[in-house]
C-alpha cells in the first residue's frame, strides 16, 4: 500500500520504487494507444492490414515469377503467331505450288501447238527469232491468266532461247516474259496493276501494260541458278509435279524487289525441256500475307520463311520478312537454341522465338529433303521492357488497390462510429436514449444504467441519488488527502484508472482503494452523482472515466 506525505502531498512507498526502463517504455505506448480516439485506432488497423496483404502479394508474385509475367505472354503470343504463320505459309505456298505446275503444263501444250501450226521443230526455236516471238506472243495471255488467278506477287517464262544468238552474252541471255502486278496490295486480285518487266514490248502495248523502269528484253541467267539446276533435275524425271523447286529469296538484275520464285521446268511430250516458269511471292507481298498480328505489346514480332541449312543456322539474307516495322537484317545470321532465344553470329542482334519445319514439297519429289522454316521472332529487349512495365503497372495496381481500401475503410468506420459516438455523448449527460443497433454496446450501457440504478437503491432506498448538496460536497473536496487529489483531479480530467494507474506509478488495487476512499469522503454511490456535482459547480469534465 502507498503512502502520501501530509506536507508535502507528494505519494511515497510504491511511486519511490522506480520501475523499469523496459516497463516504463511499454507503459508509455499503451498511454500513448490509450490516448488515440477509436476512429484512430480503427484506421490504424486497417491501414496495417491492407499493407500486409498487398506486401503479400507483391512476395508471392515476385516469388513465382509472376510480375514477370510480360516474358510467358511474349512465348505465349508467339507460339499462336508461329501456329498460324505457318498454316497460313503452307496452305498459300501449296497453292502457289500448284499453280506453277498447272501453268508449266498449259505452256508445254501452248508452245508444242504453236510450233505445230508453224510447222516448227523445238529446235527451230534457237534458229528462228520470229518464231520464238509467235510463241512468246502465243504464251503472253496465258501468263497473264496464271497471275490473274494465283495469289502472286508476279508470273514468268523464261525460254531456253534467245532472239539474238549473236550477242557476246547470248549464252546467258533467254526470251521470256515476266509480268508483275505492281499494287501494293496484291492480295487482292480484284483491281491488278500489271506491268512487263521482261519480254517484247509490242506484246504489252495492245493490252494496255505499262512497262516498268527495269525493263529489259530477255533474261540474264547464270551458271547454278535455278533456271539451269532445274534442266539437271529434269533428267531424273519428266513429272513437273515432283521437278519445281521454291528458289529462296533473290532479286532479278536491275530489280528493286526481292521475292522467292517458284521455278517449274516445261517439258513437252517428247521429253525436251523448254524453259522453266512460275510464279513468284515478292518482299512487299509476303509482309501484307504475314505480317503478324497487331498486338501493343508487342509491335516488333516478325515471320521469317528460310531455307534450312544443315548447321541449323538461319541466313536471314535468304529469308522472305513480314513486321509492322522496317527491318534491316538481311545479312544476319541466327543461330536458333530451340528453346527460348535466337542470337546472332556476331552478337547484333538478339531475339526470343521459335522455329517450326513446314513442307513445301510433296514426299515423293525429288527436293523433299530440301526443308524450310518458319520462325516467328521478337526483339529481346522489347520483351524485357514489356515485362518491366507490366511490373509497374502491377505494382501501381496494387498502390491504387490500397489507396481505395483505405478510403473506403475509413468511409465505413465513420458510419460504424457515428451512432457510438452520440451515444457516448447522450451518457456523459446521463441522457442516453438513442439506441446504437450495436448489439455489444446497447448491452452494456444497460448493463451501467442497471448497475447505477442497483447501488443507489442500496445507499438509499426510496430517496434520490443526490442526497447531498453541492455547498456540502464543496466542503468534503477540501477532506481529500493530497493522494487522493491527485487521483480525483486526474480523473477530472478524463483519464481512466488505468492511465491514472500508470501515470502515478500507482498498482491498480491503489487505485482502487483511492476510488473507494473518495467516494465515501465525498458521500456519492456513482460516477454519475459524481459527475452532476461536478457539472453543478461548473468544473470541466472533458471526458468521464469508463
Amino acid at each position: 500500500m502507498s503512502q502520501t506525505d501530509e506536507t508535502t502531498g507528494k505519494i511515497v512507498g510504491e511511486q519511490a520504487q522506480t520501475p523499469p526502463e523496459g516497463d516504463r517504455k511499454l507503459r508509455r505506448l499503451e498511454l500513448i494507444w490509450g490516448s488515440l480516439a477509436l476512429r484512430s485506432r480503427f484506421i490504424f488497423i486497417v491501414m496495417i492490414l491492407l499493407a500486409t496483404m498487398m506486401a503479400g502479394v507483391l512476395s508471392v508474385l515476385f516469388g513465382t515469377g509472376a510480375i514477370e509475367v510480360g516474358t510467358e505472354q511474349a512465348q505465349t503470343y508467339i507460339s499462336r503467331e508461329l501456329d498460324e504463320a505457318s498454316k497460313h505459309i503452307s496452305r498459300d505456298y501449296g497453292s502457289l505450288s500448284a499453280g506453277g505446275v498447272q501453268l508449266s503444263k498449259d505452256l508445254a501444250f501452248q508452245i508444242e501447238e504453236t510450233l505445230s501450226r508453224q510447222g516448227l521443230t523445238l529446235a527451230d526455236l534457237q534458229k528462228d527469232p520470229k518464231g520464238l516471238n509467235q510463241v512468246l506472243r502465243e504464251c503472253f495471255d496465258t501468263v497473264l491468266t496464271a497471275l490473274s488467278i494465283n495469289q502472286a506477287s508476279a508470273a514468268y517464262l523464261i525460254l531456253d532461247a534467245t532472239v539474238n544468238p549473236a550477242l557476246s552474252n547470248a549464252q546467258w541471255s533467254r526470251a521470256g516474259l515476266f509480268l508483275r502486278n505492281t499494287e501494293p496490295n496484291a492480295a487482292n486480285r480484284a483491281e491488278p496493276s500489271i506491268s512487263l518487266m521482261r519480254g517484247p514490248v509490242d506484246l504489252a502495248r495492245p493490252r494496255d501494260i505499262l512497262m516498268l523502269p527495269q525493263w529489259e528484253l530477255e533474261f540474264k541467267m547464270t551458271p547454278g541458278d535455278f533456271f539451269y539446276q532445274l534442266f539437271e533435275d529434269s533428267q531424273k524425271t519428266q513429272d513437273v509435279s515432283r521437278l519445281y523447286w521454291w528458289n529462296p529469296r533473290t532479286r532479278l538484275p536491275r530489280d528493286n524487289v526481292d521475292g522467292m520464285l517458284v521455278a517449274v521446268p516445261i517439258v513437252a511430250s517428247d521429253g525436251t525441256v523448254l524453259g522453266v516458269c512460275g510464279l513468284e511471292v515478292n518482299a512487299m507481298l509476303f509482309k501484307l500475307l504475314y505480317t503478324p498480328e497487331n498486338d501493343s505489346r508487342f509491335p516488333g514480332a516478325v515471320v521469317l520463311l528460310s531455307p534450312e541449312r544443315a548447321d541449323g543456322v538461319i541466313d536471314m539474307g535468304r529469308s522472305l520478312m513480314a513486321s509492322s516495322r522496317a527491318l534491316n537484317h538481311q545479312d544476319a545470321e541466327l543461330v536458333p537454341d530451340y528453346s527460348d532465344g535466337f542470337a546472332s553470329r556476331n552478337g547484333q542482334v538478339s531475339f526470343i522465338g521459335h522455329t517450326k519445319q513446314v513442307g513445301l514439297y510433296p514426299r515423293d519429289s525429288i527436293h523433299e529433303e530440301a526443308n524450310w522454316q518458319v520462325s516467328v521472332l521478337m526483339s529481346a529487349q522489347e520483351v524485357a521492357e514489356s515485362a518491366s512495365n507490366q511490373g509497374q503497372i502491377t505494382v501501381l495496381l496494387l498502390v491504387g488497390v490500397m489507396i481505395v481500401g483505405v478510403i473506403a475503410g475509413n468511409i465505413a468506420i465513420i458510419q460504424l462510429l457515428r451512432p457510438l459516438n452520440r451515444a457516448i455523448e447522450e451518457a456523459k449527460t446521463g441522457s442516453f436514449v438513442h439506441r446504437t443497433n450495436i448489439r455489444e454496446i446497447d448491452d452494456l450501457f444497460a448493463f451501467l444504467a442497471a448497475q447505477d440504478a442497483a447501488q443507489a437503491k442500496q445507499r438509499a432506498p426510496g430517496l434520490p441519488t443526490n442526497v447531498i448538496s453541492d455547498d456540502e460536497f464543496s466542503r468534503r473536496l477540501e477532506a481529500l488527502t493530497p493522494a487522493e487529489t491527485a487521483v480525483f483531479n486526474l480523473y477530472v480530467e478524463g483519464y481512466d484508472a488505468a492511465e491514472v494507474s500508470a501515470m502515478l506509478f500507482l498498482s491498480k488495487n491503489t487505485i482502487k482503494t483511492h476510488n473507494r476512499h473518495i467516494y465515501n469522503k465525498l458521500g456519492v454511490a456513482s460516477r454519475r452523482e459524481l459527475m452532476a456535482h461536478l457539472r453543478s459547480l461548473n468544473v470541466s469534465t472533458p471526458n468521464e472515466p469508463t
